[in-house]
């Protein structure tokens, strides 16, 4: 029914009819042929269309040969995001934000990466279980998982921290959450579909469905004997699809299915928690997804200047991502990671009767993904919202200290300005209008929860792509380095240059050990976090973290915007 909603609301004559060039959809196509049956749309499978509406690739932003800057057509994927998103970035991005909120970022578990941190891993894993022998209590476990794997390929848990096998690769190290929610014994996460509809201003979108993925075996408290359960202890469907005991859904309302609807799943929490739990656990849950896509926003930022440096606004892109999140038995989320690609498919492969590799149709991931993606497309060519947004939140430009939510702006850098909101300013009926019935919009958002001293870092994002990418530089190389030191005015404290070279060649170094995609040349934006933390504390020795840092964007904003006017 709802499809045919849609085809009645969306068909237009056929000489405007929206072009969606899928010559790039791959594994997506099927679903996305199927929403754009449901709308009415063309489909261009050439890839020669001159001007389609829209341009749907399977995997990344740079997929075919395209060149979006010379394109009004929207792109379902944003430059960079898969490196953004892989678990040691995104945990860096996590980390640099819950050193300034130490008390907004506690939705994600402690983590190391290695080798970087082997021997400091190795040291606080020690001193963890120390005081678990203390307390008399189990020894902590760790899991192990491969930066840029997926599938849950290449995991495993530890609880000795020399067992780390040795490695080529980046791998990143958590405590491993020991007391996840159960039902009917089993451990299970849950797959979130997140929409960013645009950047200019930022908007966030909540899909009202997801899918719980269930382990296969019943799940037991780490220990020595049951470390390499990979059926107990992950829930990865690639992986326990392989199970013998795995449960394929035949019906989309399955109670017992090792994949089933995130929504049925509320419906069974909801007969042992009261429902100020359940509301609780959403709200949590919801806060998560805003708060990850500010530590990611900045990255994003600079990602999009570097692909596309002659766009006059960050709005081009748009991209379905894939929360997975852990409950504990106390209805906590967690976050496990996030996804830049999470599966469209809607079919699944197993064995027959005679051993041979089949497809066949899912009816659940059909259920599911399909209005996820038909509403994604019509959000994704509907302008309203966003022009609604962005002429309610058209505030002048002020520094950090004032708290104001909008961006820094200098004459050439409009595609910054205005693109968080004010909350205050919108209400529900405002952000809700014209927007599709299973997407929610979650940011701008009226909730209690007040987002915008959260943005700070983008602010970081728009001195680099002043200081690096506007004046042609790939990376931060020693010049603009010292220029940010001038601008900072730490030079002009009475701090030779050549300390400052000698911390230049430090961070460097530093980068170099484990930023394997890093630059050769110079330091990338994430490294620049970090060198300008370093700054911040060394002009600022007696102020917090957070307090020297806003200072120093204050500084670099005033000495910035004054050149911009000369």
């Amino acid at each position: 029914m709802a499809a045919k909603t849609a085809k009645r609301r969306f068909r237009k004559s056929r000489r405007n009819v929206p072009i969606i060039d899928t010559s790039q959809a791959r594994s997506n196509l099927e679903v996305l042929r199927m929403c754009l049956d449901d709308l009415g749309w063309k489909e261009c499978i050439s890839g020669h269309s001159a001007n389609p509406n829209i341009c749907w690739n399977a995997a990344g932003f740079h997929d075919g040969s395209r060149n979006y800057a010379s394109l009004s057509a929207r792109v379902n994927k944003f430059p960079g995001m898969s490196d953004v998103l892989c678990k040691s970035n995104l945990t860096r991005s996590l980390n640099a934000m819950r050193r300034l909120f130490p008390d907004e970022y506690k939705f994600y578990p402690r983590t190391w990466f290695l080798p970087e941190q082997r021997e400091q891993f190795q040291k606080d894993a020690n001193e963890i279980h120390k005081r678990d022998r203390k307390r008399q209590r189990p020894l902590t476990t760790f899991i192990v998982k491969p930066s840029d794997g997926s599938e849950g390929a290449g995991i495993y848990l530890v609880q000795d921290p020399t067992r780390c096998s040795a490695m080529n690769r980046e791998h990143i190290v958590q405590e491993y959450i020991d007391r996840p929610l159960l039902i009917n014994g089993l451990k299970f996460d849950v797959r979130i579909y997140v929409l960013i509809r645009q950047l200019d201003p930022l908007e966030i979108l909540l899909y009202d469905e997801g899918l719980a993925r269930f382990a296969t075996v019943e799940y037991q408290a780490p220990s020595i004997k049951n470390l390499h359960e990979a059926f107990m202890h992950l829930t990865n469907y690639s992986l326990n699809k392989r199970s013998a005991t795995y449960k394929h859904a035949v019906d989309v309302s399955q109670a017992d299915a090792s994949k089933r609807k995130f929504s049925l799943v509320w419906l069974q929490l909801a007969q042992s928690y009261n429902p100020e739990e359940v509301e609780r656990a959403k709200r949590l849950i919801k806060e998560m997804i805003n708060k990850t896509v500010i530590a990611i926003l900045p990255e994003l930022r600079v990602q999009y200047a570097l692909a596309m440096p002659a766009a006059t606004k960050q709005n081009q892109c748009f991209q379905i991502i894939g929360f997975d999140i852990l409950l504990t038995d106390r209805l906590k989320p967690i976050l496990l990671e996030v996804n830049s690609n999470p599966s469209l498919r809607i079919d699944y492969d197993h064995m027959n009767e005679v051993g041979k590799l089949v497809h066949e149709p899912s009816l659940i991931d059909e259920e599911i993904k399909r209005p996820l993606v038909r509403e994604t497309l019509q959000l994704a060519l509907d302008e309203r919202p966003s022009q609604r947004i962005k002429n309610s939140t058209n505030h002048p430009i002020k520094p950090c200290s004032t708290h104001d939510s909008t961006r820094i702006r200098s004459d050439s850098e409009s595609s910054l300005s205005n693109s968080s909101v004010s909350d205050s300013d919108l209400s529900n009926d405002t952000l809700q209008e014209n927007v599709s019935e299973s997407l929610e919009v979650i940011y701008p958002s009226t909730s209690e929860i007040d987002y915008e001293h959260m943005f700070l870092l983008e602010k970081v994002a728009f001195i680099y792509i002043e200081l690096v990418l506007k004046r042609g530089y790939k990376a931060l190389t020693n010049r603009p380095f010292r220029q940010l030191a001038s601008i900072c005015g730490i030079i002009d404290q009475g701090t030779p240059m050549s300390v400052i070279d000698i911390l230049y060649v430090q961070i460097f170094s530093k980068c170099k050990q484990y930023a394997s995609q890093s630059p050769a040349t110079g330091l990338d934006f994430s490294v620049f976090i970090e060198a300008f933390f370093l700054l911040s504390r060394r002009k600022y020795p007696n102020s917090s973290l957070l307090g020297s840092v806003t200072e120093l964007i204050d500084s670099c904003i005033h000495h910035l915007n004054l050149k911009s006017e000369l």
